[in-house]
């Protein structure tokens, strides 16, 4: 339990990496903008570092071998065993000592968490020591004695503290800064990011987010809480960050405090601050509108089935080498092994036409039956057994192949003209129906696979993306 705990939370680092990376580079692109604009673009990492899955959408940046296996759909149909493969001694000492090494790992990885979490617990248990006997004055604020500047405590009911021993001005000036704070709920999202810290401490680029998500926090505050001030009132506001500013001190869970971050450059800000043109906000806009839909997203993961042939065990079909067949199929659609009463060596429907061996049924949206997948080998390099091979998928008085692949891996459509057998009549005489189907050989393997579907079971757009999809492998 808690080794795969620890591979989720690696897999999710590991994407969040990326993300913190695109979100540090857009930055760059937004310092002429408000410092809200660049403070949005951290929901992206918060959002990568602690859900697990991520709704997938067509716009995604973030590789597709990031978001991997608890995204993908993709179906495997592989015979079992006839016999239990006893692994040699060499692999099974091998496997014992990468699960031994995981183990360890985890419990590494856990401890520090706890760790992590223990320290921040630790600077808010000594913080609440300090505003021990503290008053509540008329503004809803609690003045204590023992505390050096102004923050906010608390997740449901969040408390402003502010220092006794400063002036009123400067409480009035702390106070609109740790209220502008609460009403953007900026006190929930900093314990969260916390907990994100605790969960990823072991990645540099998680402590860097955690840092610099903070200052973009605070600068952003700042430009709402001065908003409606005059020029003397922000210089009063910059002289009140300087006064009360705090050391350097360990991240504690939740805490907002009115000088954390760079004291400097949030004064430099405040006081940089000019008013923008409209096209840099409406800029910034679309840039952040953009990276959310790109990085907090992941890639549409691909909806197909690997099959493995033989698929089962047939008469005649059980001295062929494996190999297996992987495509994407349309959404809903489903590959199933026949029902063991229905399992035959070659598609008995194309008796007439192109052999294909132990076929897999193609089920659609509803579960219906739409089709088969089949298989055949050829000897590639040979002018004959090409031409034999292409012979064996249009011969027949049924079946009737227009096209035939390149030879390559990849795959084509091609429509099959069939003859509709009807009782009590001649097959020459019988009606010519049109109906659709895919075939693709490869080479390497010297086999090829044909897929037969029903009449009208698919539009031709959606049969060419499964024909492209079709690949082979060992």
């Amino acid at each position: 339990m808690l080794e795969a705990l620890f591979l989720r939370v690696l897999g999710m680092s590991a994407v969040s990496s990326y993300v913190i990376a695109a979100v540090l580079l857009l930055r760059l692109l937004l310092r002429c903008a408000p410092r809200i604009f660049s403070y949005l673009l951290w929901s992206a990492v918060l959002l990568r570092l602690l859900c697990p899955m991520a709704v997938e959408s067509p716009v995604s940046l973030v590789p597709a071998a990031l978001s991997n296996a608890p995204h993908t759909e993709t179906e495997t149909l592989i015979p079992e065993p006839s016999f239990e493969a006893v692994p040699a001694a060499g692999d099974a000492r091998s496997a014992e000592h990468a699960l031994n090494l995981t183990g360890l790992m985890s419990v590494v990885w856990a401890l520090g968490a706890a760790a992590v979490a223990a320290s921040g617990a630790v600077q808010l248990v000594r913080l609440r020591r300090r505003t021990v006997g503290a008053v509540r004055d008329e503004s809803g604020a609690y003045l204590a004695d023992g505390v050096d500047t102004a923050f906010v405590i608390g997740l449901v009911s969040p408390q402003i503290y502010l220092p006794s021993s400063a002036s009123a001005q400067a409480r009035e000036l702390m106070l609109l800064h740790e209220r502008t704070h609460i009403r953007r709920g900026d006190h929930i999202l900093r314990l969260l990011a916390f907990a994100a810290l605790a969960l990823h401490w072991f990645n540099p680029l998680v402590w860097l987010a955690f840092a610099m998500s903070g200052r973009d926090m605070e600068m952003s505050c700042d430009e709402a809480a001065v908003r409606e001030l005059s020029a003397d009132g922000r210089a009063d506001y910059c002289q009140t960050l300087l006064n009360l500013a705090p050391g350097r001190r360990p991240p504690a869970a939740g805490l907002l405090s009115f000088g954390e971050s760079d004291t400097s450059a949030r004064v430099k800000n405040i006081l940089g601050r000019k008013k923008r043109a409209a096209w840099i906000a409406g800029a910034a806009v679309l840039i952040v509108a953009a990276a959310l839909a790109a990085l907090a997203t992941d890639p549409l993961a691909p909806k197909g089935v690997t099959v493995e042939f033989p698929a089962y065990e047939a008469e005649g079909a059980e001295s062929f080498e494996p190999f297996t067949v992987s495509l994407e199929l349309p959404d809903g659609w489903s590959a199933a092994l026949p029902p063991e009463g229905e399992r035959r060596a070659e598609a008995q429907s194309l008796a007439y036409g192109c052999t294909l061996y132990t076929p897999v049924y193609l089920l659609d949206a509803s579960g219906e039956y739409a089709g088969f997948i089949g298989w055949q080998t050829y000897v590639p390099g040979s002018a004959v057994a090409e031409e034999a091979a292409y012979y064996d998928l249009t011969r027949g008085v049924h079946y009737f192949w227009q096209d035939f692949v390149s030879v390559t891996d990849s795959a084509s459509t091609a429509s099959i003209y069939c003859q509709q057998p009807v009782e009590d009549m001649p097959a020459s005489a019988w009606p010519q129906i049109e109906t659709q189907g895919v075939c693709a050989k490869s080479e390497a393997l010297g086999v090829y696979v044909g897929l037969h579907l029903e009449p009208g079971a698919l539009e031709s757009a959606g049969l060419d993306d499964l024909a492209h999809s079709i690949s082979f492998g060992k």
